[in-house]
C-alpha cells in the first residue's frame, strides 16, 4: 500500500460526495500509481496482491481522535522490542503538531495495550531484522486504541527526544541492526 501526505485522500460525508471525489481520485491516480507499478513490477508477488496493482483505493474510517503516540522500537532476529512511545501534542483544533513529549504520560496499563498491539503486528507481516515505529491514537472515552501506520525505520524527528532523554539518540539502533548486532537501548 502507498500513501502520501493525504494527497487524494477526502473526507466523505454521503454517496453524492463519494461519487465527486472518486471522479477526482479517477483522473489523478496515474501520478501515484503509474511509477508504484513499475516498482512493484520487480516484485514477485503473491496473485492477490499482483491482481490490485497500484490504482486501488481504500475508503477507511476516520480515527485521528484522542491521543496520539508513536513506538518506536526494533526486531532483531525475532525479538521484538518496543523502548520508547513518545505522545504527539496537537494545537486546540488537532491541526497541527504542536510538539513531541518524551516519555508518553499515557497511563501504564495503555501503554502495555499498545506495546503487546505492536508486537503481534510486526511478528504476524514478519518485520525482522529492522527498526520501526507505529503511530497509535487512544480514545479515553471508550478505552479504543487505533493503529494509524507502520513505518519499517526509526522516526527522525524523535531523535532529538531521546538524545535529551536518554542520553544518545535512537540512531544507534538502526546502526546496531545494520551491523548485525543487537541493540543495547536505551542503556538505563
Amino acid at each position: 500500500m502507498k500513501a502520501h501526505s493525504s494527497l487524494l485522500g477526502f473526507r466523505v460525508k454521503d454517496r453524492d460526495e463519494l461519487a465527486s471525489v472518486l471522479a477526482t481520485i479517477r483522473a489523478s491516480i496515474s501520478r501515484f500509481a503509474d511509477p508504484f507499478k513499475v516498482i512493484l513490477s520487480y516484485a514477485d508477488l503473491p496473485d492477490e496482491i499482483a491482481a490490485a496493482d497500484g490504482t486501488k483505493c481504500i475508503a477507511e474510517e476516520i480515527i485521528s481522535q484522542g491521543r496520539q503516540c508513536t513506538l518506536e522500537g526494533y526486531s532483531f532476529q525475532g525479538n521484538i522490542k518496543v523502548y520508547g512511545i513518545v505522545d504527539s501534542i496537537h494545537d486546540r483544533n488537532r491541526c497541527s503538531l504542536e510538539r513531541y513529549e518524551y516519555p508518553s504520560s499515557l497511563p501504564k496499563r495503555i501503554r502495555e495495550r499498545m506495546t503487546r498491539s505492536a508486537c503481534a503486528v510486526i511478528e504476524a507481516v514478519g518485520l525482522d531484522d529492522s527498526p520501526f515505529n507505529m503511530e497509535f491514537f487512544y480514545r479515553e472515552a471508550d478505552d479504543f486504541i487505533s493503529l494509524l501506520e507502520i513505518n519499517a525505520r526509526i522516526s527522525k524527528s524523535h531523535s532529538p527526544l531521546f538524545d535529551k532523554v536518554e542520553g544518545v539518540p535512537h540512531n544507534e539502533v538502526m546502526i546496531d541492526i545494520a551491523l548485525g548486532r543487537r541493540p543495547d537501548y536505551p542503556v538505563r
